[in-house]
């Protein structure tokens, strides 16, 4: 028997939610699984029988391609998978009950830090690990939190900086040389990025009141595009649209705003901030058009 990591490789919780599924099981398999795509990597498992299955850090959204997940999960699980789900997004309690065996959830710790929780308790480096990924995910600063994220949006690879980070011996993020190189890369290449991103904002006046919108470059994928494009505006709903990605953010000023952005769009989020599937993969080609769809709905 196998046992397989199911999440997301974009941002600090899903990356340090794979290293603790790493620390507990050094032959675990990691799956690749992002919002909005052909689910590849549990089309594959599904066909064997009897799987150890943990999956975190997927946001809910009302997604064709998520529905098609969901009733691949319920077969594994009529097969006899066992599937752990550890995840601080909220889920409809009917999918929760038919597709996980256990379900893990809280409003105030990060994915990985429930994994943590459950899995290695009494392992000091990944509870480290989980305090940095809880702080980047609910917005607290300090220099070791920006750091793991900065390395997580480098281009180091991804399977390499999940087993390094499994591989730490105490609870310090001593980097590897490569991954010293891949930082020292990113942070330079960030503010041509961060340039790039300001260029896109363009402001609009909607029936919910003033709105920036920005097309985020791949470099800033998820938190740095989103909290760059809030923070310049923090008097203004934001929506920021990703390269490469079916996948958009916003931060609205009240919780009104939030909830008619979800009933319009399905998406789903913390506090006032959320996400949306815009319908397709955005590129800078498609980007004014995909945008302009979505305004209109604001008008």
């Amino acid at each position: 028997m196998k046992n397989y990591m199911i999440a997301p490789f974009h941002d600090v919780d899903s990356i340090v939610a794979h290293a603790i599924a790493e620390m507990w099981d050094p032959q675990i398999e990691h799956r690749q699984l992002e919002y909005n795509v052909e689910y590849d990597s549990v089309k594959k498992i599904e066909q064997m029988p009897n799987q150890i299955v943990l999956m975190a850090d997927l946001g809910y959204s009302h997604s064709e391609s998520l529905e098609m997940m969901v009733r691949k999960l319920e077969s594994m699980k009529s097969n006899g998978s066992i599937i752990y789900f550890f995840d601080q997004h909220r889920w409809p309690s009917d999918i929760l009950r038919k597709v996980f065996s256990y379900n893990f959830h809280s409003d105030t710790q990060s994915s990985s830090q429930l994994l943590a929780n459950h899995l290695l308790e009494h392992n000091k480096v990944a509870l480290y690990l989980a305090s940095l990924a809880t702080k980047d995910d609910f917005n607290i600063e300090d220099n070791a939190t920006q750091k793991l994220e900065d390395l997580v949006n480098s281009r180091i690879p991804k399977k390499q900086l999940i087993h390094d980070l499994a591989s730490l011996n105490e609870p310090k993020l001593l980097l590897t040389q490569d991954a010293q190189q891949a930082l020292y890369l990113f942070r330079i290449e960030k503010q041509e990025a961060y340039q790039v991103l300001q260029s896109s904002y363009e402001f609009h006046e909607t029936k919910l009141g003033k709105v920036v919108t920005s097309l985020s470059p791949q470099l800033l994928y998820m938190k740095p595009g989103h909290r760059k494009t809030r923070d310049d505006n923090p008097e203004m709903i934001m929506i920021c649209f990703y390269d490469g990605y079916q996948n958009c953010t916003f931060r609205t000023i009240d919780r009104n705003q939030k909830e008619f952005l979800l009933s319009e769009f399905k998406g789903g989020g913390r506090g006032t901030e959320g996400g949306f599937d815009p319908g397709e993969i955005v590129t800078p080609n498609n980007y004014k058009e995909i945008r302009r769809k979505i305004l209109n709905k604001l008008m």
